[in-house]
């Protein structure tokens, strides 16, 4: 597959996985105002956030997906392709997508992820952001797959935090503004931030 079928693909992936982020904060923020709203009914509260936990698991786990035999996309496989041809996130393709007005402010995002005059998105980078993701998802992964999916008795696993679930979701806000921005689907009003890491 050529570079520039492959940024096709990768496109496409891109818009599925960008509708599921986009629906994941979307849902975020009505399951918030629907928690303050029944503030005060302690068992309408329970269920709620226990419905919403098991909803909101499932669908970063399908984000993390790793599993080759999975006829899916995933965010972690879109990820794996782009470390493999890190070539294809070239500035050169990203420039060519971009308008006269704005080439200043895309290379300086651009020196910012890939480094100062840097010709394409180094896969050491890509590695990094694998890793963070693999990191920030691995408390919604061990709960869906040890206690929402199957009950595990031999695994201590308790359900991820609230802090656990926001932090994801912004990385995951911030990683799809670069990746968007790399593959030319960025708008100049969007934030680009790069995505932070667990640290």
């Amino acid at each position: 597959m050529d570079e520039l079928s492959k940024r096709r693909k990768w496109r496409r992936w891109l818009t599925l996985i960008d509708n599921e982020v986009h629906h994941l904060q979307e849902e975020h923020r009505l399951y918030t105002e629907l928690r303050e709203h029944l503030a005060g009914k302690t068992e309408w509260v329970s269920l709620v956030d226990n419905l919403y936990l098991v909803g909101v698991s499932l669908a970063i786990r399908r984000l993390a997906d790793a599993n080759p035999r999975h006829r899916t996309v995933s965010l972690t496989k879109l990820l794996r392709e782009m470390e493999a041809h890190a070539e294809c996130l070239s500035r050169r393709s990203v420039l060519q997508r971009t308008g006269a007005a704005q080439r200043a402010e895309v290379h300086r995002l651009f020196d910012s992820i890939a480094g100062e005059d840097a010709l394409s998105v180094p896969a050491s980078v890509i590695h990094r952001w694998m890793e963070d993701l693999d990191h920030l998802t691995a408390p919604f992964r061990a709960w869906v797959d040890h206690r929402v999916a199957h009950h595990d008795l031999s695994v201590d696993c308790s359900p991820p935090n609230r802090q656990q679930l926001e932090q994801v979701l912004r990385w995951l806000r911030d990683a799809l503004e670069v990746l968007k921005l790399l593959l030319g689907r960025w708008r100049s009003s969007s934030v680009c931030r790069f995505p932070e890491g667990h640290g």
